[in-house]
Parts: structure tokens; sequence; C-alpha cells
């Protein structure tokens, strides 16, 4: 009954003038302090002195109401009437005192006695309409409510009443109708948007719950409750960074609160706030020792926020069995960043353990034997990673790359082919096909696909947008690659004009002159091609000349090349 005395009361409190320094004026503010034995304890002496005045009589009553000493509180607040059988306050108080009593007729006649004095007055059949919904005798409280509605549509407790009483029947359409109601008479009243975002949240439309429950908050942003209340409807919502916000409020005002802090803690991590989630994280189990789901939480965020010695240390110190396959991959690539590759491929074998098929296992571990150039083992990881993702194109690539270490040409010729197939616009891929038919001794095959190399290349460069000097800084290097490998193997075919041609096919796309192995490969193409015999002696020199040339340009590049100094002087001393 706490609710409807401290209403009335503060109502009747208003209502009345007094002097500041008069005893009724000390009781008054005991009672607004809750301070009810000092209450008792001044209006008793201010009723010693006078014993016949009404409103002391009624705050001794009243006053003893609070502290529950029910036979007293009815002894003055019947005195306070037969002083004043006109006083609506003494009313008022003596209702809830008989109910607690259970002397329901002498209320009833209280009642009547009270409406015959004050017809008008909304607060009397309001204050019938609260013991009643206080027993939960909810018809008779609607009724009375209603009563009281009708004598004065702006008075807002009438509306909140019934509100309540619906509720308490489940008639959730004409609960939420009476708090709008209320609202729309005190629309800034933030304890009224708290209610309606209660019923609406009791009725499952948590929409216009949160509405309600934010325009409370914008009413008192430092109201803990309404604030809790709609962190933890966004939270029940999975609505994690919207619950995160609000959480993130509520401790502030809270931090004691150690379940609060809990979902803070998981609504920052849910939400994907990896970062920000690690010191929330860390008070979140400092108050909660024993939470152990908040630990890989916090490991993860720190593996995010790139703390991987603490992220790894964190994960390594829990139970094995309780890690997931993505926290064991996470401690193998935190340990790969940490350049321990022991414990790495132990965590991802222990992923792997969980998931055989994983291809992101298969690919990590991969990366793990091919930088230590294991390529054996490296290879068997890369299949295995294709038999989950035949079309991952790294795997595809490095697996070949794999076989063509392992001198395995035919396996990796049949993956660079797919590869090919699947980034038909890399050159890289083309190159690296033609280059595992060359190791077959494919020339024909080589040359082919070289061709097409050099025509996917013109194409790409003819699309390009870039500016002429642009496209040849960007396919220039492209083109010497090709062409230098070209040469390479007209010089294996001893086929030397076409080597010579092809180099300096490959010089056209080097004008700065500073590509020192290719000019010493061009002098040394005119120097073995001037023996041929199949040449004229004029032709000869003509080669001796060109090859004495591109070794000086060798020189002018790196006057220190050794090679360059030792053929040209054996071309200069014959």
């Amino acid at each position: 009954m706490k609710h409807f005395s401290k209403a009335i009361f503060l109502f009747l409190l208003t209502a009345t003038v007094y002097a500041a320094q008069d005893p009724a004026t000390q009781g008054r503010d005991a009672l607004k302090r809750k301070a009810y034995d000092d209450a008792v304890s001044v209006l008793s002496t201010a009723f010693k002195a006078s014993s016949r005045n009404a409103e002391i009589c009624y705050l001794l009553g009243e006053a003893y109401s609070q502290k529950a000493n029910y036979d007293s509180a009815e002894y003055f607040l019947n005195r306070s009437l037969d002083l004043n059988d006109e006083y609506t306050p003494a009313y008022i108080s003596i209702f809830p005192v008989l109910a607690k009593k259970n002397a329901w007729d002498k209320l009833n006649k209280r009642f009547l006695t009270a409406t015959k004095y004050d017809k008008k007055n909304p607060a009397i059949p309001y204050a019938l309409g609260m013991i009643y919904l206080e027993v939960d005798s909810l018809d008779k409280a609607i009724l009375n409510f209603s009563r009281a509605r009708d004598l004065d549509e702006k008075y807002v407790d009438t509306y909140i009443g019934l509100a309540e009483a619906y509720a308490r029947q489940n008639v959730g359409a004409m609960a939420i109708a009476n708090y709008q109601k209320a609202i729309e008479v005190a629309p800034k009243d933030p304890s009224v948007h708290y209610r309606l975002g209660k019923s609406f949240y009791k009725n499952r439309q948590y929409s216009e719950s949160a509405k309600e429950f934010q325009e409370a908050i914008n009413l008192d942003p430092k109201n803990d409750a309404v604030i809790y209340e709609l962190a933890d409807l966004y939270y029940r919502a999975k609505l994690y960074k919207e619950a995160a916000k609000f959480f993130e409020k509520y401790v502030a005002l809270k931090p004691d609160n150690a379940v609060a802090t809990d979902h803070y803690a998981k609504s920052m991590y849910n939400s994907k706030q990896y970062k920000d989630a690690v010191p929330v994280l860390e008070v979140a189990i400092k108050k909660n020792p024993k939470v152990f789901d908040l630990k890989p939480m916090l490991a993860h965020s720190l593996y995010v926020a790139k703390e991987h010695k603490r992220s790894a240390d964190l994960y390594q110190s829990l139970p094995p069995d309780s890690l997931s396959l993505e926290d064991f991959i996470r401690v193998g690539r935190s340990s790969m960043i940490l350049k321990d590759t022991v414990s790495a491929i132990a965590a991802f074998e222990k992923a792997g353990s969980l998931d055989t098929a994983s291809a992101e296992v298969s690919g990590d571990l991969a990366a793990i034997f091919m930088a230590k150039k294991n390529m054996r083992k490296a290879v068997t990881y890369y299949m295995r990673k294709l038999k989950s993702e035949p079309e991952n194109k790294s795997a595809v690539y490095y697996g070949a790359f794999c076989y063509s270490v392992l001198e395995k040409f035919d396996s990796a010729k049949t993956l660079y082919k797919r590869f090919v197939e699947l980034v038909p616009q890399s050159v890289q891929g083309h190159m690296s096909l033609a280059q595992a038919y060359a190791n077959q001794d494919s020339l024909s095959m080589t040359k082919k696909v070289y061709a097409q190399t050099l025509s996917l290349i013109d194409s790409l460069a003819e699309a390009d947008t870039l500016a002429a000097a642009k496209k040849d800084e960007k396919y220039g290097p492209q083109y010497i690659s090709v062409y230098r490998t070209l040469g390479v193997m007209y010089y294996q075919e001893k086929d030397y004009p076409a080597a010579i041609a092809s180099i300096l096919k490959a010089l056209t796309y080097e004008p700065k002159k500073k590509d020192e192995n290719l000019h010493l490969f061009l002098a040394q193409m005119y120097n073995v091609a001037r023996s041929s015999k199949t040449l004229s002696t004029d032709e000869a020199v003509a080669y001796r000349d060109k090859a004495v040339a591109e070794y000086s340009v060798v020189l002018q590049i790196n006057p220190k090349n050794a090679t360059a100094l030792k053929e040209r002087k054996q071309i200069v001393d014959k």
C-alpha cells in the first residue's frame, strides 16, 4: 500500500498552507523524509499542546499508518474527522487503515460521507480505487478509477490506476490505452513513459516499449532503473550494439552491479566491438571471476586488437576441450605472428582434429610449411584444402608452385592449367604454366603459352586507361620477363638470332638502360652468335662489335661486373 500512501499524501501536502516553524510543518517534513519515528514524536508533542487541531490529528494518524500501527492511526484519523467532518485528507488517509483492519463496512461509510461533503474531488474515488487495486478487487478498482476520471479528465493518476488494473486482468490493449492517455495529460512525466514501456513489453510490442523507455530516459537521464530495463530489452532481443550503449550508461551509475557489467561486456563482444570490449571484459572478469565464458571472449577480443601474446597466453591457459575450432585457429595465427611455429603447428593440428575437412586450417598449415620450405608437407595441406575448396585460387597456385619445387612437373602443370582457367587474366599464371612446360622440355607448348601471355598483356594494356608512361611502367616488366625467358629458350635451342631478337624486344620496354643482367645476356648472345659458321666475315665482325658495345653498356651500369670485364677482354685481346 506504499504506492497509495505516498501518492495521496504528497497530493494532500501540496494542498495545505502552513507556517514555516509550526509543529504541523515539522511533522509534515518528517513524513516527507520517511522519518516516521520523528514524525510521531513531534506530532505527539503538538497534539498534547493542541488536541483539538484536526490537521495535527490527521498528520499523527498518517505517521502511525506508515509505521503500520493501524489502531493508533485509526484513532487519530477518527479524531481528526470528529473535529472536522469535512476534512478530505483525513478521509483519504483512513481508507487504507480500515482496509488493513478488514473493516470494509466502516470504510464504505467513510467513503460515502467523504463524497457527500466533497462530491467533485477525484482524489476520493481514486483513493478507494487504490485500496481495491491493492487487494486485487480489480472490477471495483476500475469502477472507482473511472469515477475519478469522470470527475476530472486531467487527473493523471486515474489513468495510471486504470492501466494497472487492466494490466492485472491481462487486458493489455486497455492498459496501454490508459497509459497513453496519462501521457497526453502529463507528457513530461518520465514515470508514465516508463510504465507504458513496461506495458508494451508485456504485450510483446518491443519496438514501442523501447521508444517509451528511451523517452523516460530523455526526461530523466539518471534513472538507472529505466536505463537497465532498456538495456535488458535490447539484450534479450539480441540487439547487442544498442544494449551495450545503455549498459554503459547504467554501469556508470551503478558500477558495482556485477550482472549488468557481465551483460555489458557480452553485449560489446556480441556486437563485434572487439577492441573496445577488451577493458569491459577485463572489468567483468574481475567482478565475476567464476564466469568462465567471458575468458574466451576476452582472448578473441585481444586477438582482434592484435595483442597476440596476451591472446595466445589466455587461450592456452583455458582447458583445451573448452576451445572451439575458431579458438585454435586464432591461437595458431597468433603464434605465427609471434614466430612460434611449434605452437602454431600444434594449434592448427588440434583445430584439424576438430574438423578434418577445414579448408581454413589446411591453408594455414600449408602456409607454415611453405615458409619453412617443407614443400612436401605444404603441398599435402594445399591438396587437402582443395578437396574442400576446389576453386580456391591461392591453394591452386601455391600447390602448383610446391609441385614445381618438388619437380613433380605433371602435377604442377595440371594445377597451373586450373589456375589459368580460374584467373584467365593472370599474367603470372600464364607465365608459371609456360615455365611448367619448359621444365618438361615441351618447348613448342612453352612458346605457345608465352605467345598467349604476350597477347594477354597486349589486351590488358590496350584496355587500360592509364597514360602511356604509366602503362609502360605497369606492363613493361611483364613484357621484359616474357621476352627474357623466350630468349633463354632460343639460346637453349641454339637459335641465337631468335634469342637476340627476343632480348632486343625486351630492351624496348627498358628505356633507362639500367637492367645490367639483360644487357649482359644480350652481349653474351652477340658473342656466341659471332662464332656461327653460317655467318659471313662481315656478319661475324658486326656481331663482335655489338657484343663489345653491349659489354660496355653493362660496365657503364656496373664498372665492377667481373663477367663483362672478362668476356669483353677476351674479345678485344684476340
